[in-house]
């Protein structure tokens, strides 16, 4: 199975319980489950790719419309990542197009500036689907093992 790439410079730490919840797979939120996994950033620290593919769109946290102020990305894979696709949120993006696994692709956002996540450590979201199905990240995430 392929393994993803680190997301972020550093060491890579799975955002634990702050005053919003858990940044784990599968845990309970107020509209359902989380589908992704919260790894902890630095804002204003570059983002990689976790996977070579296109960067082929911007993402909208929470598909909100309205308030395009908290930015992402769209990644379909290619090669040995054909089928997944990876949405990365609390990112602002530098490039589109092709991307190689490690790129820098997008500088961290401070989660801290928006009342809405009081108390929450700061991170990049991840959330993956293959096959159209929700695939737990850290089960790609060969350092977390």
């Amino acid at each position: 199975m392929p393994r993803f790439h680190h997301i972020v410079v550093g060491q890579n730490l799975i955002r634990g319980y702050d005053l919003q919840g858990e940044g784990t797979f599968n845990k309970p939120r107020t509209h359902g489950k989380h589908h992704g996994l919260d790894i902890v950033s630095k804002p204003g620290h570059h983002v990689l790719a976790p996977i070579t593919g296109t960067l082929d769109r911007n993402a909208i946290a929470h598909d909100n419309p309205i308030d395009r102020t908290l930015g992402g990305l769209h990644i379909l894979g290619v090669g040995e990542w054909a089928g997944y696709v990876v949405w990365m949120f609390y990112v602002h993006p530098m490039v589109h197009g092709r991307i190689e696994a490690g790129q820098p692709i997008g500088i961290a956002q401070n989660l801290a500036a928006y009342s809405k996540y009081r108390g929450i450590i700061n991170h990049v979201h991840i959330q993956v689907k293959k096959g159209g199905q929700y695939v737990d990240p850290m089960s790609l995430f060969g350092w977390f093992q």
